[in-house]
């Protein structure tokens, strides 16, 4: 369940195919989840970079549950 190495690399990968074909919804649950891994891993800074996009994704689209997401 801690394998935070490979759930970085599978939301990347989400990300870049998202990216790809402008799947504006899924970007912005990307950063959020990468926001989510490197809080647990305590790197804050990166964190805070992710959560961030998700945040200017979410409004961005007018995703109003996204951007509540980024405040849990």
């Amino acid at each position: 369940m801690k394998d935070y190495k490979s759930a970085i690399e599978f939301l990347n990968k989400s990300l870049e195919i998202s990216k790809k074909i402008g799947d504006a919804k899924s970007i912005s649950d990307a950063y959020g989840g990468l926001g989510g891994i490197y809080w647990k891993m305590s790197d804050y800074d990166k964190s805070n970079d992710f959560y961030n996009k998700c945040l200017k994704s979410a409004e961005a689209i007018s995703d109003l549950p996204g951007k509540a997401k980024t405040f849990l």
